[in-house]
């Protein structure tokens, strides 16, 4: 079962993709009730806008903040939009 997380989107915590089931359910974005399906298959969620799938990848989002545990809106994200924490993040050498 998929991990839930809150969606700054959606106002509320929903079923993420992992990239593994991202590459399973993205070819079949045209294939509208497919897509759906394979979606609900993999989250237990019955969502019926393609758009809202494609949203929810996990890899489109940072990671969880270190304050409030919800995720930055962006890998890159420096910023928690839902409680101001400012990331740390380490330095590449």
């Amino acid at each position: 079962m998929a991990k839930m997380y809150y969606c700054w989107r959606c106002r509320m915590e929903m079923p993420m993709l992992e990239e593994d089931e991202w590459k399973q359910v993205w070819p079949l974005y045209h294939s509208k009730g497919r897509m759906l399906a394979l979606y609900k298959e993999f989250t237990g969620f019955d969502e019926t806008n393609p758009a809202a799938v494609a949203h929810h990848r996990l890899s489109n989002f940072g990671p969880p903040c270190e304050n409030c545990g919800r995720l930055y809106r962006t890998p890159q994200a420096k910023l928690c939009a839902e409680c101001g924490n400012t990331r740390r993040i380490e330095a590449r050498v």
